[in-house]
């Protein structure tokens, strides 16, 4: 505590250097959990499951942290740079899984644009043009375009 003249302001456990132990991480989670959990909720666009995770995933990397032997000055910013690199990842996450659908989509419609009806004439010219290639490269392009590799 500080000791000022006519009144005592307590440090709290947010305030205090945090270690390993039990008790002082005990003290920092009680006081930090609410603000990084309302960080996450805010962030979210209000969404209690992904705010709930990603409290989650942030106090468990600040465990894994502080049994390395880590001891922490100043907590609080501490917890909060752990909780905004878990959010990043989070948004990575997403945007990856939607830029694989995209992909996914785009494929299927160039698919459906590269189908040609099955006519004499066409196979003709592709047996043609196939007979024009080395007999290694034939191998490969039969078996691509047969769906095997």
């Amino acid at each position: 505590m500080f000791a000022i003249p006519f009144m005592e302001i307590s440090v709290s456990a947010v305030g205090q250097a945090l270690d390993a132990s039990p008790a002082s991480f005990r003290a920092f989670y009680e006081e930090a959990l609410p603000r990084v959990y309302g960080y996450f909720l805010h962030r979210c666009g209000g969404s209690v499951p992904v705010a709930e995770d990603l409290t989650q995933e942030t106090f468990l990397a600040a465990v894994a942290e502080l049994k390395k032997g880590r001891r922490v000055v100043t907590p609080i910013a501490w917890v909060y740079g752990i909780a905004r690199h878990k959010l990043l990842d989070h948004y990575r996450r997403q945007e990856r899984a939607g830029r694989a659908l995209a992909v996914a989509w785009e494929a299927e419609q160039a698919e459906q644009e590269l189908v040609v009806p099955d006519e004499a004439e066409t196979r003709e010219r592709a047996v043609a043009a196939l007979a024009a290639v080395a007999a290694t490269q034939r191998a490969a392009l039969v078996l691509v375009s047969s769906g095997v590799g």
